[in-house]
């Protein structure tokens, strides 16, 4: 339990933060309906990412200093895929809160993936913090935990 607050606590701060500081270009000169639409372009270019299991097009739609539910770093992310398969991932009922420059997604992930004979299929309540950086949309935290089947 302490865990999860220290994550969420750690979510919270990363979006006050990048939320309060002054970007070059901000949501609001976008507007909030294409900044859904680019952040469910993201999702997608995640997604093509994840099922070809291409870590250099992943790597393009994260920020450097991208983190995994608050403690694994991004190459350890990265290097962990490799060893599985995803065979499908679906994306649900997204929902999205707009800051400045930031956006904020809750949803639900279905994630069909195998590690040599081993197949599993989880179900990931996911938070995405998606900032706004050069005029696109990276990702910058991911805080996601897996529901019992």
């Amino acid at each position: 339990m302490l865990l999860l607050r220290r994550v969420f606590l750690f979510a919270f701060l990363s979006v006050t933060f990048y939320c309060t500081a002054q970007p070059d270009l901000t949501i609001n000169d976008l507007s909030k309906k294409t900044a859904v639409a680019e952040a469910m372009k993201q999702y997608g270019i995640w997604k093509e990412a994840m099922l070809s299991n291409d870590t250099a097009k992943l790597n393009m739609i994260l920020t450097p200093d991208f983190k995994l539910n608050g403690r694994v770093e991004k190459y350890e992310w990265l290097s962990n895929l490799t060893h599985y398969k995803t065979d499908s991932i679906t994306v649900l009922d997204p929902e999205f809160t707009i800051y400045t420059n930031a956006v904020k997604v809750d949803c639900l992930i279905y994630w069909k993936y195998s590690e040599g004979n081993f197949a599993e299929e989880a179900r990931m309540l996911t938070t995405d913090i998606w900032i706004l950086k050069e005029g696109k949309l990276l990702l910058q935290t991911r805080l996601w935990n897996k529901l019992r089947n």
